[in-house]
């Protein structure tokens, strides 16, 4: 397998959703938008059920101890939050999707320019951030198949379409994102 593979099909797999998403617009009943959304959500729950299984492993507890998965995961999570707020990585994911608008929609109005950066900023969020995000991108970077990233693919997809039927062309321009958080992590693995 080809490293890249994975992130070049979830790239694809946004776009095609965002771009379907558009095309039904307010076709989509709120309410599947919603149905969509909460689904997404369920599955993503049931990935992480299984991963903190795999955490609380007893065959992991007696090479680490009882208490060291947790506190990796605690960890994890404070350290994540504390380099992200120092970076600013929020506000600078909104100005990338201000500096966007004004590249790619002259003339807009000032709402659809707010649901554009909205929509960018939203999608850009959760489409490059979780597990399947790092653990899919470093396993394909390393050879060990893209399994992670077609999942993420089919979620992200299914999401687009939610989110672009609601935001508009913003989510469609996540994929930007997508190319650049998941490229990056999937050469690390590589190298």
């Amino acid at each position: 397998m080809i490293p890249g593979t994975g992130t070049a099909v979830n790239v694809v797999a946004v776009l095609l959703g965002a771009v379907l998403g558009r095309l039904l617009g307010n076709r989509l009943p709120e309410r599947t938008r919603d149905l969509v959304t909460d689904g997404l959500g369920l599955v993503t729950l049931l990935i992480a059920a299984t991963s903190a299984m795999a955490v609380l492993d007893p065959d992991l507890s007696d090479v680490v101890g009882t208490s060291a998965p947790l506190l990796i995961v605690l960890g994890s999570v404070l350290l994540g939050g504390i380099v992200g707020s120092l970076l600013r990585l929020e506000s600078r994911v909104e100005g990338l999707g201000a500096f966007l608008q004004r590249r790619l929609s002259h003339g807009a109005d000032s709402v659809e320019r707010q649901r554009f950066i909205e929509g960018f900023v939203v999608a850009s969020l959760i489409f490059c951030t979780g597990p399947l995000t790092i653990l899919g991108s470093i396993n394909d970077g390393l050879g060990n198949g893209a399994d992670q990233l077609y999942l993420k693919a089919t979620l992200d997809g299914f999401a687009a379409i939610a989110f672009a039927a609601s935001f508009g062309w913003g989510v469609a321009a996540s994929a930007l994102t997508v190319v650049v958080v998941q490229g990056g992590l999937t050469v690390a693995g590589v190298l």
